[in-house]
């Protein structure tokens, strides 16, 4: 069964400029399907840039993908690569807190 994880992640373009995208990553396994799975970056760009194996992990998975992708002008792109070194997936959750526990004593007999 395929999987699907979907985040924003801050990304180097070119030499000094970054830019927000946002990430539809399809896979199954290690195996990523490149034509299901889709970029859209904010910030449009001059020209066409590509990006060479940025490491991009959402903060809540302990997947890591190793992209290389194009980025046209009007911030739509597309995956050449990618590289999933997979970790189990764990959806955010929200902190629980056990209450705390009173030693007991008993009385000492005499």
């Amino acid at each position: 069964t395929w999987e699907i994880e979907m985040f924003h992640q801050i990304v180097e373009v070119g030499k000094a400029q970054k830019t927000s995208c946002s990430f539809r990553m399809v896979f199954e396994g290690t195996n990523v399907n490149l034509e299901k799975s889709k970029i859209r970056c904010r910030k449009p760009f001059p020209k066409r840039d590509t990006i060479v194996e940025a490491e991009i992990k959402p903060k809540w998975s302990a997947n890591l993908f190793i992209i290389t992708m194009i980025i046209k002008s009007n911030g739509r792109g597309w995956f050449k690569r990618v590289i999933l070194e997979s970790g189990t997936t764990t959806p955010p959750t929200t902190p629980t807190t056990t209450p705390p526990t009173t030693p007991t004593t008993t009385p000492p007999t005499t």
